[in-house]
């Protein structure tokens, strides 16, 4: 499950309180190398999903919400943060990344809506 940050709390349920940022880092990788969440994110509230790449590594990444959302795939170096994918009002998305440079990568999902949504994100190495 997601680790919460600040005042954001993932309850038992799945859901999210708060309108800060959950952030799970590093993913929690199974057997297969795949991560899947389901989670209930507020509104105005933020899911993150960040790892630490390799360069060359490849990560196929999927995603689907019950309304739209705000997604991007940013890089972070030190307070230094890119954005590399950016996927605004969206529902669903697939793709595979691939790091261009040994760093940390994060998936970002944020909820403007006026009410909660659900997300279900499915990442896999390649």
């Amino acid at each position: 499950m997601l680790k919460a940050t600040a005042a954001l709390v993932l309850c038992s349920a799945g859901s999210l309180h708060a309108t800060e940022t959950m952030v799970m880092s590093p993913v929690p990788w199974d057997a297969q190398q795949s991560y899947l969440e389901r989670l209930r994110m507020p509104a105005e509230g933020t899911a993150e999903v960040c790892e630490r790449l390799e360069t060359g590594a490849k990560v196929q990444w999927r995603y689907k919400t019950s309304a739209s959302v705000d997604f991007n795939v940013h890089a972070r170096a030190g307070k230094t943060v890119t954005v590399l994918v950016r996927k605004d009002r969206t529902t669903r998305a697939d793709a595979v990344f691939t790091a261009a440079s040994a760093q940390e990568y994060c998936w970002s999902w944020t909820n403007n809506s006026g009410g909660s949504v659900e997300l279900t994100l499915h990442l896999k190495r390649r």
